[in-house]
């Protein structure tokens, strides 16, 4: 399938826009619940979805043994990969995007360990991946890993889109002055005037 875009970079957020990860979010936060006495439901966690870790910690008011936690976390989420599945459609659009010498990317709040081992569970190749900092000045809603991406791949801003499911996406694409779509079928509504994509491949119809 052959497409005349005008974007050159799409970068696309991993959780809730590329893979359903929700599940094994949610069995990595019983587990660090269960080990540190926690009383936070995940349906608060989720409220914070889209910053790093450490910083959703803080938003809960979980205020000692973030390192530790986090570690956990990672291990739990680790021995469960396999609950991460790539959403309807994501597979091939990436195929038909890569044929059309379209750049893809990644930015997310996920270290880059999980990410590149789901990724190559599913073979997948991405032009450049940007992931936790663990850096406050770097990381999401900064925009700096959006535009490290861009410098990398040497596309100026106005060939690229970021495509997230979160207000902290959304912020991250304002504050890197770029368009931003929202992925309709994630984790998070946006009351913001954007473009709300209803499954991956609409991509295509707007670039």
């Amino acid at each position: 399938m052959e497409k005349n875009l005008k974007k050159k970079l799409i970068i696309f957020d991993f959780d809730g826009v590329l893979f359903d990860s929700l599940d094994n979010m949610k069995i990595s936060w019983e587990y660090v619940k269960k080990k540190y006495s926690l009383k936070t439901d995940f349906k608060n966690y989720v409220q914070y979805l889209g910053l790093p870790f450490k910083e959703i910690l803080s938003n809960l008011k979980i205020n000692s043994n973030h390192t530790e936690i986090s570690k956990y976390y990672k291990f739990i989420s680790e021995k469960n990969l396999d609950l991460i599945i790539p959403f309807d459609k994501v597979i091939k659009t990436l195929n038909i995007l890569k044929k059309n010498k379209i750049k893809i990317a990644i930015c997310t709040s996920k270290d880059f360990v999980r990410t590149k081992k789901v990724i190559d569970k599913y073979n997948l190749k991405f032009d450049a991946i940007e992931a936790d900092t663990n850096n406050k000045k770097t990381h999401k809603p900064e925009p700096h890993q959006l535009i490290d991406i861009m410098d990398k791949l040497g596309i100026e801003k106005k060939h690229t889109v970021y495509i997230g499911d979160t207000f902290v996406d959304y912020l991250t694409s304002k504050n890197a002055n770029i368009d931003y779509f929202h992925a309709g079928w994630g984790y998070a509504y946006i009351n913001e005037k954007v473009i709300i994509l209803d499954n991956i491949n609409e991509i295509f119809d707007y670039v």
